[in-house]
């Protein structure tokens, strides 16, 4: 079963703890997580180098983080330097539909 997140505007250094920290609150056991991040206007490198983290440490824990971008230019970033996974949709990223390259 698939929890799921949504985080809104800037995504920077200074929210990464309490992001962290609600993905891991929400994620369950194994953690299996959708964060959706459609609405996010900025993300800043720590911040994706933490959902990178982030992501190692859900499938070292056997479960899995999925990344929601939509259109966004965040999903290009992930894709390209954190060689992340995203989806368009939420409803995508339940059914395994990933980003068209």
């Amino acid at each position: 079963m698939w929890a799921d997140v949504q985080f809104l505007g800037e995504l920077t250094h200074a929210r990464v703890p309490g992001t962290l920290e609600r993905c891991r609150e929400v994620a369950g056991t194994p953690p299996h997580l959708i964060v959706d991040l459609t609405r996010v206007t900025m993300l800043d490198d720590s911040a994706r180098d933490a959902l990178i983290g982030l992501d190692h440490e859900f499938t070292t824990a056997g479960g899995d983080l999925r990344i929601v971008t939509g259109e966004s230019p965040i999903g290009f970033e992930l894709t390209e330097v954190g060689d992340i996974r995203v989806w368009d949709s939420v409803e995508g990223a339940r059914g395994d539909q990933q980003h068209p390259e």
